[in-house]
């Protein structure tokens, strides 16, 4: 049997590249509808893994997966927006360790998950390094007053919605849920409220339309590894803690999305973004040793 650690990494890279992939085709189109875009061709990718599912859940389970597609949702349009209006070696970089944080914490709270004392200190680098890149950030900002801000909020607001979601599916998954169960069902989900969004927000789905035919190769590209990173990421939750596999699974995310997307969109003061970045990694892998 592959260790789980493996398994995360495995998720962790594809995210990356998911996450690169992103930033990149996000530079001259509306996040809402290339998001509802990605989001329907990934649920498309997902069908090929539901003769492995186990659609025979009880009423309370479906309501569950439903509820936690919402926060996925969320978190998609949050991460959108941040990635098209924001620096990918920032965000990323806040998004990789805040959830780390939230994640350990939400566990320790609701799913009796312990740690070390000297997991708390590692806790404890990561929020400092976190607020190091927050206050880079807003300082590197020249425009309107307070977008840095909301550009934060963007990032905090997404780290905590992603933990939540993390943790909650951990528990579903200790109480019998499949996990290739939950991805099938989660990326249907996702797909059908983007679709419902669309519709409420701008009058119909004619922007996902026009995403799909001018951008096909990296929204299906964005679909195949986000359903690639979201397998073996749920299928390690399932084999560990939440809160070992949440934060290696981010400390490696950091090294593809800083290091190869910082340098591919040569963004500044990218060394010592590094170096804050490594500072992340190393208080993370305390978290899993």
């Amino acid at each position: 049997m592959i260790e789980w650690y493996y398994i995360t990494i495995a998720a962790a890279v594809s995210m990356g590249i998911a996450t690169i992939i992103e930033k990149y085709a996000l530079k001259n189109v509306h996040a809402s509808a290339y998001t509802a875009a990605f989001s329907i061709i990934a649920a498309l990718f997902s069908l090929s893994i539901l003769p492995f599912a186990n659609l025979n859940i009880g009423v309370a389970t479906w309501i569950a997966i439903y509820i936690l597609s919402i926060l996925v949702t969320a978190s998609y349009l949050l991460l959108a927006k941040a990635f098209r209006h924001g620096r990918i070696s920032v965000g990323t970089a806040i998004t990789s360790s805040m959830p780390s944080l939230f994640t350990v914490v939400l566990g320790f709270v609701f799913i009796g998950e312990s740690l070390k004392l000297y997991e708390y200190a590692a806790i404890a680098v990561l929020v400092v390094a976190s607020y190091v890149f927050l206050a880079r950030y807003n300082n590197d900002q020249s425009d309107a007053k307070g977008k840095g801000m909301r550009y934060a909020d963007i990032l905090i607001g997404t780290s905590l919605l992603n933990a939540i979601a993390y943790v909650a599916v951990k528990y579903l998954i200790d109480v019998g849920l499949d996990p290739l169960t939950y991805v099938v069902l989660s990326q249907l989900f996702v797909a059908l409220n983007m679709c419902i969004y669309m519709i409420a927000r701008f009058g119909g789905v004619k922007e996902i339309a026009s995403n799909v035919r001018q951008n096909a190769v990296p929204l299906v590209a964005i679909g195949v590894f986000t359903v690639g990173y979201r397998v073996p990421l749920y299928l390690s939750i399932s084999a560990t803690e939440v809160s070992l596999a949440v934060p290696l699974l981010n400390a490696v995310f950091i090294i593809v999305t800083v290091l190869v997307g910082g340098a591919i969109f040569r963004e500044g003061n990218l060394f010592k973004k590094t170096i804050l970045g490594l500072v992340l990694v190393a208080a993370s892998y305390l978290l899993i040793v």
